[in-house]
């Protein structure tokens, strides 16, 4: 593999290959949800299995003693590849140490890159299980910067030859865009490798970054996924647990049926009593469209049901304050380098998102660094909604916003929005519906990054305009911003201004499990108690 011959340093060359290798605890279970689906084989009396990342043949060698347990009369192949010199050799060595004595075993280790191997594969296999490497084909300054620039500039050209080559053979994965001509994630193109490898009703079981099941990027080859293939279970690994020796991460593993016969999707949950059940969907189009080809790995089935009571309700990017514009949203000025950009004459004010708070600003106007004024948006002429970029989903809350007043700038730390007016008492609205419980359940249910930005939140479900007006939520917004009242009255008002029921909106606070018992319980007595205007 080319990416090998650029790099000789240990914790790249791990991350290039592959090598943060399946702990026991996470291969078992997938191993166990495969089995469980050979009733699908045409024929179990001989079982051909491939990992096209073998890296030390754990899988395989798991896999095959299950099988063989189960299946004593069964004809089992097992075959690796791997790029991993090393690794090849001690999966070969353990594999024959494993199977020695059973006839009906047959195996082989290949020292080969599976992405130049298998572009268009003749030889289909009943069974793939696989952790493909996570890695973005990206320079990384991290070890760029121990190179000559004559070998900086060759180990570019070798990274963008890997991308150029990858992008021919494997178009699935393609990131529906990249940044600064990089984003080809391997752990995509693993998986349309894998599933390309596939024999008819053929079972496939992969370890992949929880990402790819809500993130933008990966929108094309997910949707190939559910359309093509039957999704069968999904077991999500939070990243508080630390499975994997020296990384700190989320991810998922799932099993699938090369199949369209959709059937039920079993969502599962680790924690440290062991997997839990976390409900169950039928994977139809409908459902499927309810979450935009999102899956909510943390939330499990609930969302699919959630949802549905979103009928009365609209995208944010379609709501319309009193005589405005259409409704604005993105970021406005890069923030690298900044600092070099700061002035102490009289100039426009710009703020980050250290600089403000839920339902408030932390740090006072004037004292706001300034800026040029030609750094000046069109969107800083008018009062606006703003967030925080980066929330990460292990925060108690997730959505933190605010509203500034025309005439101060935004670093890229803070997503805005605005209606091209100042219909303040709409910005307000919308405000106190962003910060809610109900839009941040949407978040968590359709994002996997750690970025809340336009593009994720513009296609999210709001209250009609209207109806928050009517029911004075501007007014509480306005109280809040004030620190004359409490979150309690508005979260339960906007709740039920969704349209939700009790239930549905013990579902919702369920999946924020950093917020105490006692304030979920005063939450939905107040829930109990409202009455809409013309109830």
């Amino acid at each position: 593999m080319v990416v090998r011959s650029a790099f000789d340093t240990k914790p790249f060359e791990r991350r290039v290959l592959g090598s943060f290798y399946t702990p026991r605890e996470v291969a078992i279970p997938l191993i166990n949800d495969m089995i469980n689906q050979i009733d699908l084989l045409q024929n179990n009396e001989n079982i051909t299995v491939c990992d096209p990342f073998c890296g030390d043949g754990r899988l395989l060698r798991w896999i095959g003693i299950e099988l063989k347990d189960r299946f004593p009369k069964s004809r089992i192949y097992l075959e690796g590849w791997d790029i991993d010199e090393k690794a090849t050799e001690y999966a070969k060595n353990q594999m024959n140490e494993t199977f020695e004595t059973e006839q009906l075993v047959s195996h082989k280790i290949l020292l080969e890159d599976s992405f130049v191997k298998i572009p268009n594969p003749v030889n289909k296999f009943d069974i793939v299980i696989t952790n493909p490497p996570w890695e973005t084909i990206k320079p990384d300054w991290r070890e760029m910067k121990k190179f000559s620039d004559d070998r900086r500039a060759q180990i570019k050209l070798e990274l963008k030859d890997l991308d150029s080559r990858l992008a021919i053979d494997f178009p699935m994965s393609q990131p529906s865009r990249k940044f600064a001509g990089w984003g080809t994630n391997l752990s995509r193109v693993g998986l349309e490798l894998s599933l390309s490898l596939l024999q008819k009703n053929g079972i496939l079981g992969i370890v992949m970054p929880s990402s790819f099941f809500a993130d933008m990027t990966s929108f094309t080859l997910r949707n190939h996924f559910l359309n093509n293939y039957s999704l069968r279970d999904i077991t999500y690994y939070p990243a508080e647990y630390h499975l994997f020796e020296s990384v700190d991460v989320e991810f998922a593993t799932c099993t699938a049926i090369n199949c369209k016969d959709q059937k039920t999707l079993n969502f599962w949950v680790y924690s440290e009593s062991g997997i839990v059940n976390n409900g169950s969907i039928e994977l139809t189009k409908q459902n499927i469209s309810l979450l935009d080809g999102n899956i909510p790995l943390r939330l499990g089935s609930a969302p699919y049901e959630v949802f549905k009571k979103f009928t009365g309700c609209v995208a944010l990017n379609e709501v319309f304050g009193h005589g405005s514009n259409q409704i604005w949203g993105g970021r406005e000025i890069d923030e690298t380098r900044i600092k070099e950009k700061f002035i102490d004459k009289e100039g426009l004010r710009i703020m980050f998102s250290r600089d403000m708070e839920r339902y408030g600003i932390r740090t006072p106007v004037n004292d706001l660094n300034r800026i040029s004024e030609e750094n000046a948006t069109k969107s800083c002429q008018h009062p606006r909604i703003i967030w925080r970029d980066i929330a990460r989903p292990s925060m108690k809350r997730r959505m933190n916003a605010s509203i500034i007043k025309e005439g101060v700038l935004t670093g890229n730390s803070l997503g805005v929005l605005h209606f091209g007016n100042k219909d303040y008492d709409s910005l307000q609205c919308l405000l106190g519906v962003l910060n809610s419980f109900v839009f941040e359940y949407q978040i968590r249910a359709k994002l996997a990054t750690n970025h809340i930005t336009w593009g994720v939140i513009k296609n999210l479900k709001v209250p009609n305009l209207e109806v928050l007006l009517k029911h004075d939520v501007n007014l509480l917004v306005h109280e809040i911003m004030k620190g004359d009242s409490s979150e309690i009255q508005l979260e339960a008002l906007i709740a039920k201004l969704y349209g939700l029921e009790l239930d549905d909106f013990a579902i919702i606070l369920d999946a924020f499990d950093k917020i105490n018992q006692e304030h979920k319980e005063n939450l939905k007595l107040t829930f109990r108690n409202i009455q809409l205007n013309g109830e």
